[in-house]
């Protein structure tokens, strides 16, 4: 089948770059190549060199560059996005397991990439204004049959700056700054690569090296002041100054250890690409490579549809362990509540028992008081019995003393009475004589032997 090109059997024929009267042609700078081979650097020279690059060199979403891109992405987000939007359609993002793979078959021909699409050409048409126009997002590469659609509807005649660079050390900043491993991001480099030169075939192309900056800048800078036709930079004396600004050799972190590729493919293809723009027989080699490694891909479509079977698996999975750690995050916030809940109640008892420690410290010494009080009570008792013993004795006494002295009162009374009668005074000589006889009685009794006692008296 000479004269067929094997990658058409497989796929619809690629939309090509249309023929526009020379009068119609509008220039659209178009900045392409492998992410981490320079094309921000290059954006950003051809911003200073006049062409219109981008609204804003930060990166997305950032106010300032970022570590990854000390001197900004350069890049228009605007287009970026729309990129982002059509691999998202097939799982295919920059950070997807299936970016590697083929896309699709006759993808662009999708009523959703085809209204991108347009939103895209819209933007073209309402940001481009008369001066030198361009964009740099190495996703272009991946989506240029889309971008023939575009450059043919819009009349647009691209001028390609492809950007390359040693597959090895983009594989070594890939793993820096994405965590890629270094064989995968050597093969990421094939595939972007040979798809460039697959959707360039017909086109006219500067090859940019991105080590060339640093050895031999002056190189690369009158490769695009000639290929844009854009006044030579020896005109500005100050250009060298401001170059001397954006390529500085400390943001260069090339390890010297990975001084070429693993794959003999990928580093043959990386000397091939180096060439390509200067020599057809090169070019047309390199191209045959790429039609090849898109047969060769499109073996592969087995492999990505199980892989894509196995990411709907793996999300549908990852969505019911995340419900399963969004229970857990749930049960474990109960835990804690119930946990604080705990504390808060045993700060509550410690201090009830604390409360209760000093309530019951008070009832024992009001124990102690109370038995103290009950044994000083039962002494009183005590005491008051014995004192009531004796008040009672003590009455009784006095009761019978009153009886004596009113007895006495009597006798005395009877006395009184006796001795104012004329009887007692009649009788008190009788009275006399009766005293002095019981003398003499009381004297009679006394013993003989008590020499203590005297004599009777001899009256």
């Amino acid at each position: 089948m000479d004269g067929v090109d094997p990658g058409d059997l497989l796929t619809r024929r690629l939309p090509r770059a249309a023929v526009v009267p020379s009068q119609q042609l509008r220039h659209i700078v178009v900045v392409l190549g492998m992410h981490r081979s320079g094309t921000s650097l290059c954006s950003h020279i051809l911003s200073a060199l006049g062409v219109d690059m981008a609204d804003r060199a930060p990166g997305r979403g950032l106010e300032s560059p970022g570590e990854d891109n000390a001197k900004g992405h350069w890049e228009r987000w605007e287009i970026v996005e729309f990129h982002d939007r059509i691999l998202k359609m097939f799982d295919q993002e920059f950070y997807s397991p299936l970016h590697d793979f083929a896309l699709p078959v006759a993808w662009w021909a999708d009523p959703q990439v085809a209204q991108v699409r347009r939103e895209l050409a819209g933007f073209l048409e309402g940001r481009m204004g008369s001066g030198m126009f361009g964009f740099k997002d190495p996703r272009t590469i991946r989506l240029m049959p889309m971008w023939h659609q575009v450059f043919n509807e819009l009349k647009l005649v691209p001028k390609i700056i492809y950007c390359v660079r040693n597959p090895a050390q983009v594989a070594r900043s890939l793993r820096a700054r994405d965590r890629i491993p270094l064989d995968i991001g050597e093969y990421r480099w094939l595939c972007y690569n040979l798809e460039f030169f697959r959707y360039t075939k017909s086109l006219e192309f500067c090859t940019i090296e991105y080590e060339t900056w640093f050895n031999e800048p002056e190189q690369n800078l009158a490769r695009l002041t000639n290929f844009l036709d854009l006044p030579s930079c020896e005109l500005d004396p100050d250009f060298d100054l401001t170059l001397s600004g954006i390529v500085e050799s400390e943001l260069r972190h090339d390890d010297p250890v990975l001084f070429a590729a693993r794959q003999p493919l990928i580093r043959s293809t990386y000397q091939l690409a180096r060439y390509a723009d200067r020599d057809s027989a090169t070019r047309e080699q390199i191209c045959h490579v790429a039609t090849q490694f898109h047969a060769f891909q499109q073996l592969q479509t087995t492999f990505r549809e199980q892989l894509g079977d196995f990411r709907t698996k793996l999300g549908a999975f990852e969505a019911q362990l995340s419900g399963a750690h969004a229970d857990l995050s749930a049960e474990h916030e109960q835990l804690s509540t119930a946990r604080a809940a705990f504390s808060v109640a045993r700060a509550e008892l410690s201090e009830t028992n604390a409360r209760l420690e000093v309530t019951l410290n008070k009832l024992s010494t009001s124990e102690d008081a109370r038995l103290r009080a009950e044994a000083a009570l039962i002494a009183w008792e005590a005491r008051a019995q014995v004192e009531q013993a004796h008040r009672d004795r003590l009455e009784r006494e006095i009761n019978d003393f009153r009886v004596h002295h009113q007895r006495l009162q009597l006798d005395i009374a009877r006395l009184q009475a006796i001795e104012g009668s004329t009887t007692w005074r009649l009788t008190a000589p009788l009275r006399v004589v009766a005293g002095r006889v019981l003398k003499l009685l009381r004297n009679g009794l006394r013993s003989p032997s008590d020499p203590d006692k005297a004599p009777p008296s001899s009256k």
